[in-house]
């Protein structure tokens, strides 16, 4: 098994930051933001995707 997430993931999970983050609602986006952290746990190429999106964002 590789260890390397594949390309459509890679690019799925950024477009999943990207939407939450486009989020209006606080809660809402908060949750599913620690979901998708929670999810990239363990996962150094998911992890890396997560700190450069969320990067500029004050949370």
């Amino acid at each position: 098994m590789s260890d390397t997430v594949h390309a459509n993931v890679k690019s799925a999970y950024a477009m999943a930051l990207e939407l939450t983050l486009s989020e209006d609602d606080p809660l809402v986006r908060d949750g599913l933001l620690e979901s998708l952290q929670m999810s990239s746990q363990g996962n150094h190429e998911l992890d890396l995707i997560f700190q450069q999106v969320t990067a500029s964002v004050a949370r």
